[in-house]
């Protein structure tokens, strides 16, 4: 597991709650990372299905069913020009988690080369998020 990964995760007290709408939003804005230079390296799934494995997730809908859902939803934000409303509405939770942004920059970088449409939703997490 990539080291960002276990530093983020080796924090989380297991009997601690995470609030699952924080759950919720950072796989959406992971899936969208991935989504949005039009192409998913085996590096970028390994990562993101390491964090689907270590994400705490505290609903009755599956991890596995809640990302299948938005896949579509972060490619529907992609083909119609929505990127911006779709990280609004999934900033508001991951505010104050400084980790976020360095998860982000990892999986775009990992593919070996981050494009410009990750470069352009790196700056507006960044500005999203503070």
């Amino acid at each position: 597991m990539p080291m960002l990964l276990q530093k983020l995760f080796s924090r989380i007290d297991s009997s601690a709650m995470i609030e699952q709408k924080h759950s919720e939003s950072l796989l959406a804005i992971c899936t969208l990372a991935y989504q949005i230079d039009g192409k998913f390296s085996l590096e970028e799934q390994k990562l993101f299905d390491d964090l689907i494995k270590q994400i705490p997730w505290h609903s009755a809908t599956r991890v596995e069913t809640f990302h299948s859902r938005v896949i579509s939803d972060s490619r529907d934000a992609i083909n119609k020009g929505e990127i911006e409303k779709f990280v609004v509405d999934h900033a508001e939770s991951l505010r104050g988690d400084s980790s976020v942004l360095a998860i982000i920059r990892e999986l775009s970088a990992s593919d070996g080369e981050v494009s410009d449409s990750e470069i352009k939703l790196l700056s507006l997490l960044e500005t999203s998020l503070n």
